[in-house]
Formats: C-alpha cells, structure tokens, sequence
C-alpha cells in the first residue's frame, strides 16, 4: 500500500512537471527556428531527445529513491489529498516547479522569507497549516497541462492568504468557492485577488468555518458583494477595503456576528449598512470609509457598545444617524476626516469620550457647545485652516491641538499651563497665571484628600500629591496630618501655587465590635480608627427594627461608646463632626443577662448561689452539681437561690447548672466540696506531719494549727533576717536575703470562656504608684494604666488596684468579711479589679503572677532528704509556692476563697505552666492563676514569708559528717533590680506569645 501511495504521488508529480517540460520543448523550439533548415532537425531532435531522457532518468530516480528509502519518505510526506490540493493552487496561481518544488521539499520551502507552504506534524503525521500564495515572490507561469477545479482538503490549515494576484491559470474560477472543508480555518486573507468576485448567498460559513477569527477582502478590484457577509461565524475581526465594485447589503434581520470586535469597512458604491448592536453584540471598534458616494446612502447605527468610532465622509451623500454622539454612551474615541464644511449634525457627545479627532478636515466653524458636561479630553482640530471659532472658557477640561486653524485666542487656563496646547499662538505679554479659590476658609480633608474648587487650578500634572477631578476648576489635594488647621502652599505646576488653609476630617476603621454590659446597655469599640481628636465627635444610633430612633452614644474613650440600655436588633450608626458623616450598619446581640453566677458557697447540704437570676417565680428552675445531683430550690429571687442538696457530693471540684426561665449555663470548677471531718482526716495529719512537727496541732479536717511564727504545716518559723524590697514603678512582692531577691509579680488578667480559653486578656504593665506608708508599716497603693488603642472596651471603665503592704509586726487584717492573720515581716499583696466587661455570662476571670522557680529542690529536716513541691494544691484548703534559697523558703500562701460582689466564693488556685530559664539550668518562669468568678467588683488577696529551713530548731544533732552536699537546690531569685524588670517583661511577652494560644 505505501509503496502504491508513493506511486500515485509521482505519477502526479510526473503528470504536473511534464506539462512544463513541454514549455521548455517549445522554448527550445523557438531558439532552434533561427539556425539552418538542415541543423534545426538535428539540433531539434538532440535538445528534445536530451530533455525528455533527462526528465525520465529524474523521475526514475524519484521511484527509485523511495524503494531504496521507504520509511524515511513516508515521514516527511503530505497526505495525498494535502498534496493534491496544494498542487492545484500552484497549477492556478501559475507557481511553476522552478520557483517552488512541488515534491516532499515543499512544506516549509522558503524563498527570500516567503513561505508559501507551511507544515507542522500532528499526530506524527505532517499537515499543511498556512498557505501564502504571494506574487510579490514570484512570476506567473502558465502550465500546458490541465487540472480540473477541486475542493480543498487541507483539514489542519490555519491561514490562507492571497496577495497581488495579475494572472491566474483559469480566471473564472474562484478559489473561495473551495473553501467549504476548511474546519480549522481561522483567518481569510484576499488582497487583489481578481478571480474574487462575489461570496455566494448561499454560503454556509458558520458550519464550514467554526474556527473563523479574521477576515480579510482588501484591493479585490472584481468583488461585488459578499453575499450573507459571514453570518453567523466567530469571527472577532473583518476587514473590508478598497473594493471598488462592492456593495454592501448590512440588515438588523439578516446578520448575526455574535463575537466581532472590530469592522472596517470602506466603499464607494452605494450600499445598505445598518450597524445594529442585535448583530453585532459585542462590536468596539468601527471604522467606516465612505467616498463620493454617487447617490443618497444613510449609514444607520445602533449599538452601545461602541468605543471606538472613526468615519471619513468624503461628498454629500452620506450622513450618519444619529449624528447625536451623546447616543454612544461607551464610546470613548471618534474620528473624523474629509469633512467638506461642519459638523452641525453632531449635537452632543458620549460623557465616555476622551478623544475627539476632526484633524485635515475643512470645518470653518464647530459646535463647542457639546462638550457642556464632558469629562476631560483631546481635542485635535489639526489642519483645520478655515477653522477661526475662539475657544470657549469652559474648554479648559479638554487639552487641544489647534496647529494650522485660523483660531487667534484661548482662555488663560491654556497660557497658565502651556503643555495643555499644541498651537502656533504667542502668549499674550506680561501675562501672568492667577488660580482662584470659589470657597474661603479651612478645607477638610476627607478621604485623604482636600478637595479645591476654582479656576485656573490645572490639570494636576507634575505633584504626586494631587489629582484631578476636572482639570482647572475640581483637583484634589492629598492630605494626611492630624492636628489643628494648618496653611499649606499647593504647587499646581512648577510655576504656579496657591495657599490653602486645611484640616484632616476623615473617620476611618477596620471594624466595630461590641459588648454587653451587665446592665443591658452596650459598648461599641472601633478597631483601627484613624480620625482627628482636635475636632468634635459624635455618635448616634437609629434603629433599623425598632423603627426610626436615634439613640445617643456616649463617646467614653479615643475610640468607643456606650449607650446604656439598648435593645438587640440592627442599628444604623452614624458617626460625624463637623465636616464628615460617616454610616454604616451594625447588629446588636440581644442581651441576656440572667442566668449569671458570681458566686457560690457550700455549707454541708446547703448550697448559696449569688448572681442575676430574673425576676419571674417560674417554678421549673433547676440547680445541678456535676450535671447530674439535683439541689433542690428552697428560695429564689432576682440576685440569690437557695439550695439544698438530695445527697453529699463527692469530695473535690464540682461544676455548677443553672437553668432559669429555659436559659441554662454551666461553669465547671465552681464550688469546692470538702472532705467530711472525721479522725482519718486529723490522723492522717499527725502521720504526715508528725504531728504538725512538735509546733501544733491536727484539727478534724486535717489542717495544723501552728503556734505563732510557725508556718507551713508549723515546720518552719520566720526568717526575721529577711529585707522588703519597695518597688516604685510595679506591684511586686519582693523579698531580699544575702544578696539575692525573690519577687511575685502580677503580669495579666485573662477573660476566660466555659472551656477556659482565653476571650480577652489584659496585660498589666503600666501602673501609677502611691506611698501611704507609715512608721512600721510600708503601704504601697497602685493604679494600671489601660492602653485605650489596645483596649479600647476596657480602658473607659475597667480599674485594676493593687496594694502591697508589709509589716515588721503580726496583723490580724480584714478580707471580706473575714480576718486574715498576717505574721511579721510577711509581705500582702490585694488585687481588686472591677468593672470589667465580659464577653459572656459565662465567662470568669483569672488573675495571673509571674515568678522563678526551681526545678528541683530539696531540704534536710531531721538529717533526712525530702523533696519540697513548688507549689501545693490542698482541697479544702489553701494553696502554696515555695522556693527554697540556701536554709530559706519563700512561701506564698493564696487563699481558697476571694471575694465576688462583696461574697465569699470558692477560688481555684492553679500553676499554669512553667518555662525553662535559657542559661538557667535548675530555673523556670512559672505563671500561677487564680480563678474568680464573674463579678462586677472581684477581690483576692494572696500573702507571702520568708521561712527558716534545713535542720530542726529545737535538735541538737550533728548532720555535719553527712555529705558536704546538705541542699540539692537551686537559686529561686535573680540578681539586682535591672533583672528582676527583665524577668517580668519576659512573662509578659510569654503570656503574649503562648497563652492566648
């Protein structure tokens, strides 16, 4: 079979090639004819006889070269029907074998640049994918033999291109006609074809060319229509040009070119063009040249999608409709040229445009009225020598070219700013440029800029600080500082400035959030406001639900107000000064304020809850311990119930249900329940404590009772050596013994939800200080200093408080409604916070302080080793830290209870964590919390010692022969006050950093 194809294709080659053989026997014919009558027939016979062997030998070896090479030929040749069809447009263009080889060399042949055939591989197969039949390149050479028409099968070709075409082989044949096979066809390209002469009407080219992109009939001196104009195709652009015979049939009912961009079209014989946007959707671009038009031809367009529009109308036959521009309304661009006199039918403009071209026309007068309202563009009257209308004032929006008009004045805007014109005029002399201001003043600056309104003010060219609105009367000035009226000098051009008195306006933020207060009003918080405090601010609220309400509210920060009662809904909110209004729209959750406990207090069965509970008597209120023992209501009103529980609970931390009114809550770790008294409890005391160490006494639940001085389980007794260290700048405990500091400081307070995640936090580390001390008492009293800008909800109404007190003397103190005992040369920190404003009912809060720890100590008491835990957490009782120092322990003791509202309440004390000193390897930051529960004013009030450790007061034994290593302990202190900030700031970074995650 291939070697039956390789035949054929020779056969054909023969067939072609031996057609100009036979020219050539003629050639040879006539130079023969002018020798001798007896040479001529030898010479004749020898030349024909050399020649056709010649051709013959050529041919063999053309067969002979395939079955020797087979495979390597089938690769590189065209499918016979490709070959085919590129043969008979050679054998109809009149390109000879000479210019052009017609045989496995012809795809990608080139000569000075042109290739006429290109070829890709596709699918190991080889294509033709672009004709270029160019007579530039080459002469016409007529074949002897003939080839009858035939339809092309080029299934892959891409382009086809015609250009400068004198002769063809069969001139009634038009090549187009065979085009109906082309699938992939993407571009049409005829340029001075003669045999062009007329697309049938019923050509189908939507379905022979889905590919269709560009178009092209150019020069084509026989075409005289092109029948159904390629309805229906893709095609994006059409170019129809200098066909002097055509005439073109355009109706809104017979075209449809869905994704044409551009057209182009000119035409000298009277045609029907209707350009309407049901035909072309999607048309940008349209150019139209209409030439001596012999007799009356209307050019109708309806399309707003126009952009671009350019005409030549040359002679009085033609008018377009509308001639109204402003009926363009995307049209950005429009030319026009060969104007015989004016253009009064043009009665206004697109608002779109910004290029207005009438240049090397012959218009004496023009209509600048249509421009009234235009934004800004270029007016290019170029060569317009009759022209003499003076430019109007209100032209100082447009830039112009007035070059070679009879135009002899403008307005000061063009001699103000000269870059503005193109013109052949002098400036008058001695002028000088003065911008005006219509309004007097301070200008705000809203939205970054400054807004000026006058005359003669430029088309902002050359200062990056300004912009135009509308050149010369409306530019904008950018302006960014916050203060007071400041008067600035503008520069509009490098030779032109004016002064101006302004002032930043604007209101900017990111987002508003919200809380809600106990008391049902609301605090709106404005994150990442820009706005100028120098000016004066309000803020009101409409309800959107509610109907038309304007509620005041009351600005108590830099950045956030509040409205003290307010219904959930959506709100308007409008925030303004003098010179700006700004709306937006917000929505409020609905309060719900109940069921909300501060605090709980169990006495054996019976269970006291204290908080918000509603003032409905519904009876089917329900109080759980661990969600599963009922406590039965005994009482119940706005602010306490009344409990008592169907069993004893199991000892330990018990989570708290609440549900009132069909409103339930749940908070875990909320009430303590204790160990019965019984004799295990006090025996096992004795056991472990040896009997509270000879220095007291076991008691029924299993707590010492230490004789005075004595402290932790009565082992140890005070240090009286130990010195207070008075920091003036913090509320932090400190203590000094040889040499080396142990501090407590508080660092943050934390809002934390039911799961006890962190919702808000607050870090403590600006504070005023107060010395109210006294002769043998030091009383330090401190205020936190809340950052508005990073808590903008808390700063307006939070308070944090801390007072520190130590005494050389014993003190029986108030905490509540108890009496703390606090021995000599102990330390009292009280924090008090109040007013916070929680995210939820269900969240509490959670005091934290920082100290440096040891991982691992120990002490000798009794000549034995024991391990000493840095900090304990006793049900039932209090919670301690200690860090041992040498034979001194730094003790801190935190109550099991705070004070919630003015109640006691069960407080969970916990250590959070503990992080490795880098370069410290026994040492640790620990972060220490205390739990509080929702309260509007919450007080806890932890106290520290310093205590003798190490060998037993009152023994008289010799450890010394033990090893010389007594302690195994590390230093729980840092040197000098510079580290002691150092260590504080680290927890406050570390909380920043790790908590919150």
């Amino acid at each position: 079979m291939e070697l039956e194809k390789a035949l054929n294709f020779y056969k054909f080659y023969i067939k072609i090639n031996l057609s100009f053989a036979k020219e050539e026997e003629v050639r040879v014919r006539v130079r023969i004819k002018k020798r001798s009558q007896r040479s001529m027939s030898n010479t004749y016979r020898s030349l024909y006889t050399t020649t056709r062997v010649a051709f013959l030998l050529l041919c063999l070896a053309f067969i002979l070269s395939f079955s020797t090479s087979q495979a390597a030929v089938q690769q590189s040749t065209l499918p016979t029907d490709e070959f085919n069809s590129v043969a008979y447009l050679f054998y109809q263009y009149g390109i000879g074998a000479f210019t052009v080889p017609l045989n496995d060399q012809t795809c990608n042949f080139s000569l000075n640049s042109w290739q006429p055939v290109k070829c890709l591989t596709i699918d190991g197969q080889v294509h033709v994918t672009q004709i270029n039949i160019d007579a530039t390149y080459f002469t016409y050479q007529a074949p002897t033999g003939q080839l009858n028409p035939m339809m092309l099968s080029l299934p892959y070709l891409l382009t086809f291109r015609v250009n400068q075409i004198v002769t063809v082989t069969s001139p009634n044949v038009q090549i187009i006609d065979f085009f109906h096979t082309l699938y992939r066809i993407q571009s049409i390209e005829f340029y001075a074809d003669p045999t062009i002469t007329a697309i049938p009407n019923d050509y189908l080219p939507a379905t022979s060319f889905p590919s269709l992109q560009s178009i092209t009939f150019q020069g084509n001196k026989n075409l005289v229509s092109l029948g159904n104009f390629f309805n229906g195709t893709g095609a994006h652009i059409m170019m129809i040009l200098n066909n002097p015979l055509l005439v073109i049939q355009l109706t809104q009912s017979n075209i449809l070119l869905k994704n044409l961009n551009t057209l182009v079209l000119s035409f000298s014989k009277p045609s029907s063009l209707f350009v309407y946007e049901s035909s072309f959707p999607n048309l940008k671009s349209l150019s139209l040249d209409a030439v001596n038009i012999p007799a009356p031809m209307p050019v109708v367009i309806n399309s707003s999608v126009l952009s671009d529009f350019s005409i030549t109308l040359a002679g009085a036959n033609t008018s377009i409709n509308p001639s109204d521009l402003g009926q363009y309304r995307s049209l950005t661009l429009f030319r026009a040229t060969s104007i015989i006199q004016d253009l009064s039918g043009f009665t206004s403009i697109s608002s779109s445009l910004v290029q207005y071209n009438v240049a090397n026309n012959n218009l004496a007068t023009f209509p600048y009225e249509i421009f009234s309202g235009t934004r800004t563009l270029a007016f290019d009257a170029y060569n317009n020598y009759q022209l003499s209308s003076p430019i109007p004032p209100q032209f100082c929006t447009n830039k112009i070219d007035i070059r070679n008009t009879s135009i002899t004045s403008v307005p000061d805007c063009f001699w103000c700013y000269p870059s503005a014109m193109k013109s052949d005029l002098v400036a008058p002399p001695g002028f000088g440029c003065k911008p005006t201001l219509n309004t007097t003043g301070v200008l705000p600056s809203l939205g970054g800029f400054v807004t000026l309104i006058g005359s003669n003010l430029g088309w902002a060219e050359g200062n990056p600080n300004l912009s135009t609105l509308i050149p010369n009367s409306k530019i904008l000035y950018r302006y960014l500082t916050i203060g007071s009226p400041e008067d600035v000098i503008i520069h509009l051009s490098p030779s032109v400035a004016i002064g101006a008195s302004v002032i930043y306006a604007d209101i900017t933020w990111s987002t508003i959030t919200h809380i809600i207060t106990p008391n049902g009003g609301v605090i709106l918080a404005y994150q990442s406001v820009v706005y100028n405090p120098y000016l004066s601010h309000s803020v009101s609220l409409i309800s959107q639900d509610k109907g038309i309400t304007n509620i005041k509210c009351t600005i108590i920060s830099n950045v956030s107000c509040e409205v003290p009662i307010i219904n959930g809904g959506s709100y308007e909110l409008i925030t303004s000064n003098q010179y700006r209004t700004v709306k937006t729209f917000i929505k409020i959750d609905t309060p719900i304020s109940y069921p909300l406990v501060t605090s709980a207090q169990l006495t054996g069965l019976q269970l006291s809850i204290n908080g918000e509970f509603g003032i409905s008597q519904a009876v089917n209120n329900i109080v759980k311990l661990n969600n599963t023992m009922i406590c039965t209501i005994t009482s119940k009103n706005q602010t306490v119930i009344e409990c008592t529980l169907s069993g004893s609970p199991t000892p330990g931390l018990a989570s708290l249900q609440v549900i009132v009114d069909a409103n339930p809550i749940s908070l875990s770790n909320m009430v303590s329940v204790p160990f019965p008294p019984s004799i295990d409890l006090k025996q096992k005391c004795i056991q472990d404590t040896l009997n509270c160490y000879g220095h007291g006494q076991c008691n029924d639940l299993g707590i010492c009772l230490c004789e005075q001085n004595y402290y932790d389980n009565c082992r140890y007794f005070k240090n009286p050596n130990v010195t207070f260290v008075q920091n003036d700048t913090k509320p932090v405990a400190t203590f000094e013994l040889d040499g080396y500091q142990f501090f407590f400081s508080l660092v943050a307070i934390q809002e934390l939800d039911a799961d006890d995640k962190i919702v808000q936090e607050l870090i403590t580390d600006k504070w005023n200080v107060t010395d109210l001390s006294g002769d043998d008492l030091t009383s330090l009293h401190y205020r936190l200093l809340i950052n508005s800008t990073l808590y903008p909800t808390l700063s307006p109404v939070v308070n944090v408080t801390s007072l520190i007190e130590y005494s050389t003397q014993d003190r029986q103190l108030p905490f509540g409604d108890s009496m703390v005992s606090v021995g000599a040369n102990s330390i009292k920190v009280g924090v008090n916070v109040t007013g916070w404003q929680y995210r939820s009912i269900l969240s509490h809060l959670r005091v934290v302080f920082s100290t440096i720890v040891n991982n691992e100590q120990k002490t000798i008491q009794s000549c034995s080793s024991n391990d000493i835990p840095t900090f304990e957490e006793i049900l039932g009782s209090d919670s301690y830290l200690r860090v041992i120092k040498n034979n001194t322990q730094f003790y801190g003791r935190f109550l099991s209870y705070s004070y919630s509202d003015g109640r006691k309440t069960f407080s969970r004390n916990e250590l959070i964590n503990q992080t490795s000193i880098i370069g410290k390897s026994n040492e640790s930051l620990a972060l220490i919390g205390v739990h509080i529960p929702q309260c509007a004013s919450c007080l806890l009030d932890p106290d520290f010692s310093a205590l003798v450790v190490g060998q037993d007061k009152e023994s008289n034994q010799d450890c010394s022969s033990k090893s010389s290593n007594t302690w195994k302990i590390a230093v729980g202190v840092a040197v000098g006050g510079a580290v002691l900030i150092a260590l504080i700031i680290g927890a406050v970074v570390y909380l920043k950093d790790n908590l919150v995650s």
